[in-house]
């Protein structure tokens, strides 16, 4: 049973989840660069993208090539004419057309998309479809861009539209921000790099984020989704982004968010069902990890940077939050941060001192079954035992001051 002190239209920092240190395989053709700091945009409240706020939670540490969705716009869905300056001016090697982009794609991944489509469309309200298709069309000449063409498909369009309740006049300015965002940043060719640089483990950032980073996925919700548990009562993302940087802190998080997408994906092509969402299950016990409010207010500034980017740009990820173990002390830094969440997130979002089974195994969803719940939370609230304690993973732990330069000596 929910305990009725907690339950309020307060919120968690949804994207404010502590993705797992996933090891990707990546092409060994991929050139590391050196990567500069891109910071967050801030949010604002009158249709810019202002903070969806959706918990990140479908990653896991599977072997994948390919990150995002593979996107393409329905055959019936018209492209943009080129304008006049397009006209006169000869192509140049960075204006990839249309034709080119999508000749580039195998047969096999065409039907894929086309499938995606056709799941997608089945599954919303004709209202729906019907904006959808016309958010589709207006973003039809960002098919030009190599960076963006594969986001402009029913499948992603349907998230940000949604994250603004069907306005397309700003469902459109968010996802054309975002698109800017995913160029202007270069995410793709990034992402790939930090990839590699985690799954080498030879940096000192990467293995501090390895050793310490405290989400992993655990079991498959009803739907077969993966779900993330993140002990962050026992982690210290403070500590990890004053020792590793800011750019790895959110790099770490925009990998995991883009696997997390991809995840759905693959499930909704699996299933034939539309799989957009995610289960997540936060566990605020401190076990055997000391200082739990220090850590907690040293987190608050890395996480509040945080959540505008993955608001921003990963809207509409989270079915349900199951926030367990929770102090009295946490409503503190609970209230920092639910000015900037949505109202439909918090209907999402539950927080448990104790006695969080029943809503996780029953109910008209029954998300989880028990079989799929880690050991220690299925005591319900109840003192773990130092034997059950001493198995808990991830184990998070604290980031000592000066832990990267020990690493780099």
């Amino acid at each position: 049973m929910q305990d009725p002190t907690l339950t309020s239209t307060d919120s968690l920092p949804t994207e404010n989840a502590l993705p797992p240190a996933v090891h990707f395989h990546l092409p060994d053709s991929i050139e590391t660069t050196p990567i500069t700091t891109f910071e967050p945009k801030a949010s604002t409240a009158d249709g810019s993208p202002e903070a969806s706020a959706d918990l990140a939670v479908e990653g896991s540490s599977a072997v994948i090539t390919q990150i995002g969705n593979e996107l393409i716009l329905p055959e019936s869905t018209p492209t943009t004419q080129a304008t006049a300056s397009e006209e006169t001016t000869p192509a140049t090697p960075t204006a990839t057309t249309t034709t080119a982009i999508t000749a580039s794609i195998t047969d096999a991944e065409l039907k894929e998309q086309e499938r995606l489509a056709e799941i997608v469309y089945a599954h919303v309200t004709p209202e729906e479809a019907k904006v959808l298709q016309q958010f589709c069309a207006k973003m039809a000449h960002l098919k030009e861009n190599p960076l963006a063409h594969r986001f402009v498909h029913p499948y992603t369009l349907i998230r940000f539209l949604r994250a603004r309740n069907g306005d397309l006049a700003k469902a459109s300015q968010m996802f054309e921000e975002s698109m800017r965002w995913r160029t202007q940043e270069n995410i793709d060719e990034r992402v790939a790099q930090w990839n590699l640089e985690v799954q080498q483990n030879v940096t000192p950032r990467a293995q501090l984020v390895t050793k310490f980073w405290f989400m992993a996925p655990m079991g498959k919700d009803s739907r077969g989704v993966s779900v993330l548990v993140s002990r962050v009562g026992r982690a210290d993302p403070g500590g990890l982004e004053r020792e590793c940087g800011w750019e790895a802190f959110l790099l770490q998080h925009v990998s995991v968010a883009e696997y997390q997408v991809e995840e759905a994906r693959r499930r909704t092509l699996e299933t034939g069902k539309l799989v957009l969402a995610f289960v997540a299950i936060y566990d605020m016990a401190g076990g055997s990890v000391p200082k739990w409010t220090a850590r907690a207010w040293s987190s608050v500034d890395p996480f509040r940077r945080l959540a505008p980017i993955l608001d921003s740009h990963y809207p509409e990820r989270l079915a349900r939050a199951f926030i367990v173990n929770v102090p009295w002390v946490f409503k503190t830094f609970w209230s920092i941060f639910t000015p900037i969440i949505p109202k439909a997130t918090l209907e999402k979002i539950s927080l448990y001192r104790t006695a969080w089974l029943t809503d996780m195994t029953t109910g008209p969803h029954c998300w989880l079954s028990h079989d799929q719940i880690p050991h220690d939370l299925l005591l319900d609230g109840a003192a773990i035992p130092s034997h059950v304690e001493a198995k808990v993973t991830p184990s998070g732990g604290i980031v000592t001051r000066g832990a990267i330069t020990s690493l780099q000596t």
